[in-house]
């Protein structure tokens, strides 16, 4: 029989579907193991009840305990499977399970869960132990309950570098520019000035029209001149005017309007070694933060702070001053809105999650990490929510975190697929600049 996993695994429990559309629901939803050997306990949890069943040894493998959780009590019997799951038999229920010869027993399975920022500490032990993390150093999961279409991904800077990138041209839609990348993760970065003064509504009117002004000469030459018109290429040949030597031109128009209304400085410095990026920004008189990494790719050269980015390689200011330092949450007060951050967690045992942590960074580096981690990044973006949602960063043990530019800036995505920011209005594709990426390495 298969011995019952390490203490500290997080299981989801399914739900009964059975013949004639029988559903039935368990009374908790997830169960999380604790102790070793034979002596077992377990952790079950539904939305507002938690409680902690001692288990019996029965038969090999096997262990029976009960429950009293929300108002609902009851015996229950487990046991691991070869697949890694568990199987649970509920006894004394109103039917039976389809295939279960005990009268009044429902058998369901129990499988690891995805890992959830609810569990706090145990959220990155579960994340090593997670077998798609384990695999590629970078997890995405998503946290419905915590705030509206919050998600997060977690990385193993030991496998995969940060770089700070900038689109290529004024006139680039930055969304696009993003998914180009082929980075493992993609996010927006600083907020950025616009070199003209106004909403963003006068701002857009503002682009067209020196774009269409700047332009319309070139249309009404095409226009009546067509290709009776005569011009010198590259290899000093003379030929007709094509229509792509008018796109070169109106195309240089577009950029120029787009580098004159929208192309301001960053709200602080800007450097990259990779991309040889080395912005120097206004001086703001505003407390900002920075993110980024020394030349080093390990997790301690990675550094969050406030002011500009000093000594760094790969880094950019501009950013909102930390959400949280050294440990210490700063109240969010700018409101509900688009809101991403990027954290550090140094993996630190801590009391009773001492055991946990240690037994998952050992299965982490037997399954094939490059080298001991001693902590990872976390990037977490939610839609509305509160500046209370910050705390949740803080509960799973991130030391510093900081929020980039928010509303309709933010960016999120990896390889091709993007996790968020089809929405980015048209203007914003145009006025945002440079980003964040992390690339395998």
């Amino acid at each position: 029989m298969p011995e019952l996993p390490a203490s500290g695994v997080v299981f989801r429990v399914n739900d009964y579907y059975g013949r004639g559309g029988v559903h039935w629901k368990p009374p908790f939803e997830t169960l999380e193991l604790r102790g070793s050997g034979s002596a077992r306990a377990c952790l079950v949890k539904k939305p507002g009840a938690t409680c902690r069943c001692t288990l019996e040894p029965t038969a090999s493998g096997k262990f029976s305990g009960a429950y009293d959780i929300g108002g609902q009590r009851g015996d229950f019997e487990l046991e691991a499977t070869a697949d890694g799951a568990l199987q649970l038999e509920f006894l004394n229920q109103s039917f039976s399970s389809y295939g279960n010869s005990r009268p009044g027993g429902v058998i369901v399975q129990a499988r690891k869960g995805p890992p959830s920022l609810l569990d706090k500490k145990r959220f990155f032990p579960a994340i090593l132990d997670n077998d798609d993390f384990r695999r590629k150093g970078v997890l995405f999961g998503e946290e419905p309950t915590i705030a509206r279409d919050c998600k997060w991904v977690v990385i193993d800077p030991n496998r995969h570098k940060l770089r700070v990138w900038e689109k290529a041209f004024p006139t680039s839609d930055f969304v696009v520019a993003g998914q180009s990348l082929g980075a493992s993760v993609f996010t927006n970065g600083p907020m950025v000035h616009a070199r003209s003064d106004g909403n963003k509504y006068a701002l857009g009117a503002e682009y067209v029209g020196k774009a269409v002004s700047h332009s319309l000469g070139n249309r009404i030459f095409m226009a009546f001149a067509g290709r009776k018109a005569m011009v010198m290429d590259d290899r000093l040949t003379i030929r007709p005017v094509r229509q792509s030597d008018v796109d070169k031109v109106l195309n240089a128009h577009w950029n120029k309007a787009a580098d004159d209304v929208f192309q301001g400085p960053p709200f602080g410095n800007i450097v990259s070694f990779s991309n040889q990026i080395q912005v120097t920004a206004p001086q703001m008189g505003m407390t900002l933060g920075y993110f980024g990494r020394g030349e080093g790719t390990d997790f301690d050269s990675y550094k969050i702070g406030v002011g500009d980015p000093l000594g760094l390689a790969e880094a950019s200011g501009g950013l909102y001053e930390p959400a949280i330092l050294n440990y210490k949450v700063t109240p969010d007060t700018h409101g509900s809105n688009q809101w991403f951050y990027w954290g550090l967690a140094p993996l630190k045992a801590e009391g009773a999650d001492e055991t946990v942590l240690k037994t998952a960074l050992a299965g982490y580096a037997a399954a094939g990490g490059p080298k001991p981690v001693s902590g990872l990044i976390i990037g977490m973006f939610y839609h509305g929510g509160n500046g209370g949602v910050v705390q949740h960063l803080a509960d799973v043990g991130v030391r510093d975190a900081v929020k980039l530019d928010g509303s309709d800036s933010v960016m999120l995505g990896h390889d091709s697929t993007l996790e968020w920011g089809d929405a980015m209005t048209a203007y914003k594709r145009v006025w945002m600049r440079w980003g964040f990426a992390f690339y395998p390495q």
